[in-house]
């Protein structure tokens, strides 16, 4: 891009939009190593001190760390500034301590809601683990030892219950479109059992504003 081509650029958004516009150097080396940074809710990929690329954390899923120094980040389908140095110990290495800042941030911004209610230490069978199970108001998420799972309610088209016969089990069956995936394996269902006989009471935290409009006929303040 030329000068005159800025210059012109330069004043039609300030004419127009009211803003200046700002150089901003970027990285076209080509290089795939450098350096992390993370602004607000912002990702980004340094190489050379110039940015090579950006993502919003808002669109990453899950996080999962790959052997002892590869963190691998999916996304969905559809306040920190200045340097960001991950220094881990000798029980918390820069890689573990990395999907865990990312997946804390990855809940604020356009994509972060409050917890509506919480089930601590559900079994889950597929992908098998136990895991806390939060449930926002247009997402959920599967917190594990290994894995963290955020999952929005677009991506579940079928939902059964199934008893469990002798048992005293009843599993509920998530069917998901796009799959989750852990490891190399990709898994369409996420199958959680829970306790027959055994009885929860929670108090979901949504506004009561929010109960009374959008959730009116759709929620009840307490379920058990």
């Amino acid at each position: 891009m030329s000068s005159q081509d800025v210059t012109s650029l330069t004043n039609f958004f300030q004419n127009t939009c009211g803003l200046a516009p700002e150089e901003k150097q970027l990285s076209v080396s080509g290089k795939n190593w450098g350096e992390v940074d993370l602004n607000g809710n912002m990702l980004s990929f340094l190489v050379d001190s110039r940015q090579a690329f950006e993502v919003s954390l808002a669109d990453v899923s899950q996080t999962q760390l790959q052997g002892k120094n590869d963190v691998m980040l999916e996304f969905h389908v559809d306040d920190t500034t200045g340097a960001n140095e991950f220094v881990g110990g000798e029980s918390r290495p820069p890689a573990q301590v990395f999907p865990d800042k990312i997946m804390s941030m990855a809940d604020v911004g356009a994509g972060g809601e409050d917890v509506v209610v919480t089930f601590d230490g559900i079994a889950i069978l597929t992908p098998r683990c136990r895991y806390n199970v939060e449930l926002h108001l247009s997402f959920l998420r599967l917190q594990g030892q290994a894995n963290d799972f955020k999952i929005q309610y677009s991506s579940v088209v079928r939902l059964f219950l199934l008893p469990k016969s002798i048992q005293p089990h009843t599993f509920v069956i998530v069917t998901l479109d796009p799959l989750i995936r852990k490891g190399q394996t990709l898994y369409p269902h996420i199958v959680l059992q829970f306790e027959t006989e055994y009885v929860v009471e929670s108090t979901l935290s949504v506004k009561e504003d929010l109960l009374n409009t959008k959730y009116k006929d759709k929620l009840e303040p307490t379920y058990k």
